[in-house]
Order: structure tokens, then C-alpha cells, then sequence
């Protein structure tokens, strides 16, 4: 490499594949594994941190994203985290990633056993830049906790942990301060009439008749999934329209709000 500005420039990204192995691309475990020595430089840390490509997985798993539709089939509570790979970009395989105390990093996740691990492994691409973004920011392992992801900092750091992502909403409850956040991508105001899909509550009743479930979820590409007593089902809107929601002011039929 030549120097720059004094400086060696630094990868910060390996190379990406596209496989047929889907709408996935992907990125070798060992490409990635020899990159994270220089990041983890850039993010001071006090050792040399190198892990191998079992410890990086194991150690990053739980930033793997939920499945964007239900595993298996027909569960609809819940939407599990699948680490997925492919060997030599023959086809592709996937794991489960525990949640709760099985979590990993607090046990072992492994996809191979470590003395067998194959050179030549394929990962996606979302999970290796939301792991090198957390090596950016000093983390050396990270897991899930539900609203939020956290990465911890080796012993020594500035400190002991970072934020990785969080998701606890922040409901605005009028225009005024809905106006203070525009463009954030908060989408998340909430009035007595109306309120983006995000702010929508277990419980609310919608213009239309249909009665909230339970909580929204995450529906991927800027949408937000609603779970409504039209035959238990959940469906995707996108996240910066508001939801007119059906209050008594609207002269609905009697029937209708007492039903609920």
C-alpha cells in the first residue's frame, strides 16, 4: 500500500460476492477476519484483537437480523435469527442463533466445530457490516437485548460498552414536536386521530374496523409490520404514513366501539 497523508489506508470493507444463492450477497469469513486487526487499530484499541473466523462468528452472531418472514412456517408470534453460510458458494446452510441467557456471545455459537472449520466459508453481507461497524466502534463482542443491541469493549476501554442499535420508541404526542424530528426517520408521532404505524399500540382500533393485536414489528426496507383481527394477520406498510385511527368523535356505529 502506498501512504497516505502519512498514513496507510486502512480496508474497512472486504470484497463482496454475488452468488446464486439468492438476493443475498456475500463475503469470505477469511477476508473479513484479516481486516478486523487494522479496524480494531483504528478504533484504539490496546491489543492487537484477531480473532478467527469461528471467534468472530460466535462472538458477533447475535447482530444477525430476524428472519423477514415467520420460521417456521405458520409462526407468527415470533421470527427467529438464522446465521446463514455457504461453502465455497455451492448452495447455502444456516443455524439458529439462540436468544435469551443461550445468547451467544454469553455461550459458544458455533457452525462448524472449531478443529474442522473449512477455509472457504461465504457469510452475508448485512451481518459482516453490522459486525465491522461494532469492531469500529471498539466492540469485541456484541449481543441482542431486545430493544437494543450492545457491544462490549475490551477490559481497560474508555468504556465498557456501546449502543450498537436501539430501538425503544420515542413517541412524539403532537405536531409540534413531531416537527422537531423531521427527517431523524423517527416516524413516530401519535395523536387522539391519527399516528405513524411505529406509535401504534396493542389494543388501538384503526379507521378501518380492525383492531390491533399486539405490538408492531420491524417489516425490513423501511416498513413496519401491524398485527390486526382481519383473520390474525399481519400487514406491511411503510413507515412514514400515519394510520387514522377511530375515535368516538368519528360517529362510528355503536356497535363498533362497543364491540371493543
Amino acid at each position: 500500500m502506498q501512504p497516505y497523508f502519512g498514513k496507510l489506508p486502512v480496508v474497512v470493507m472486504p470484497l463482496s460476492y454475488e452468488l446464486p444463492l439468492g438476493f443475498w450477497k456475500w463475503c469470505k469469513i477469511s477476508e473479513v477476519c484479516a481486516i478486523v486487526p487494522n479496524l480494531a487499530k483504528l478504533a484504539q484499541m490496546r491489543f492487537e484483537f484477531n480473532p478467527t473466523p469461528e471467534e468472530l462468528i460466535s462472538n458477533f452472531a447475535a447482530l444477525v437480523r430476524p428472519n423477514r418472514l415467520p420460521y417456521p412456517a405458520g409462526v407468527m408470534n415470533a421470527r427467529k435469527k438464522i446465521f446463514r453460510y455457504s461453502l465455497s458458494g455451492n448452495g447455502f446452510s444456516g443455524t439458529e442463533v439462540p436468544t435469551g441467557e443461550d445468547a451467544p456471545p454469553n455461550k459458544k455459537f458455533e457452525i462448524f466445530p472449531s478443529h474442522c472449520f473449512p477455509q472457504d466459508v461465504f457469510v452475508p453481507e448485512g451481518w459482516v457490516i453490522d459486525t465491522l461497524k461494532a469492531i469500529r466502534r471498539g466492540a469485541i463482542s456484541a449481543t441482542d437485548r431486545g430493544n437494543y443491541m450492545i457491544g462490549f469493549c475490551p477490559k481497560g476501554s474508555a468504556h465498557a460498552s456501546v449502543i450498537l442499535e436501539n430501538n425503544i420508541p420515542l413517541v412524539t404526542n403532537s405536531q409540534e414536536e413531531f416537527s422537531q424530528t423531521l427527517g431523524t426517520g423517527k416516524n413516530m408521532l401519535r395523536t387522539s386521530r391519527l399516528a405513524h404505524p411505529r406509535a401504534l399500540r396493542a389494543g388501538d382500533i384503526l379507521a378501518t374496523g380492525c383492531k390491533v393485536l399486539s405490538e408492531p414489528r420491524d417489516g425490513g426496507n423501511g416498513s413496519v409490520e401491524i398485527h390486526i383481527d382481519h383473520e390474525g394477520c399481519w400487514i406491511s406498510v411503510p413507515a412514514r404514513i400515519p394510520i387514522a385511527l377511530l375515535t368516538p368523535e368519528d360517529n362510528a356505529p355503536r356497535e363498533l366501539l362497543e364491540k371493543y
